[in-house]
């Protein structure tokens, strides 16, 4: 028999379109389900970016938080990334990309420690190839993405090594 895997991942862009305040209700609300299917359900794993998302867990439900935090000890939720907040990577400039990082990885650091070796974007619809530099530069070795579309950005296989300015290489996968 095969084993099917999904991976469990919920997309909020807190800042587009809505007011802030709607953005932090939209991640207790989904991390508040993701929770209660994690402890519900032994096989159920959760995965989630964006330490602003976090912060605010920390800040207007510490209880649900601190779920959280037992559910990463127990390999029942993953932090993965590091962003701060998952970037627009075609406008930002180079420090904006550095100081994501390292505001995300920090913060991830010291609440849960975690350290990152794959980045990921979900949704941004093009990458800047000085992208590549910079996550090579803070320790990266991955990038998963899903934007561009195949029928956008034509690629014979979605598995490739990215290739910056400089030289800096990273292992990409395409979804």
């Amino acid at each position: 028999m095969k084993k099917v895997y999904l991976i469990c991942n919920a997309h909020i862009d807190p800042m587009w379109l809505w007011e802030w305040e709607e953005g932090a209700a939209a991640a207790v609300s989904t991390f508040r389900s993701a929770a209660n299917l994690c402890e519900k359900y032994d096989a159920f794993i959760f995965n989630h970016n964006e330490a602003l998302l976090y912060k605010w867990i920390e800040q207007y439900e510490p209880e649900l938080f601190e779920r959280i935090k037992a559910l990463v000890k127990k390999g029942r939720w993953n932090i993965i990334g590091g962003w701060y907040l998952q970037p627009d990577c075609l406008m930002p400039s180079g420090e904006a990309f550095v100081r994501q990082i390292l505001e995300g990885n920090s913060y991830f650091k010291q609440k849960f420690n975690t350290d990152f070796k794959t980045a990921i974007n979900l949704d941004s619809f093009g990458h800047t190839r000085g992208l590549v530099q910079i996550m090579a530069k803070c320790g990266y070795e991955n990038y998963l993405v899903c934007r561009p579309l195949n029928s956008d950005f034509p690629l014979e296989n979605n598995n490739f090594y990215w290739e910056g300015f400089d030289g800096s290489k990273i292992f990409t996968r395409r979804h």
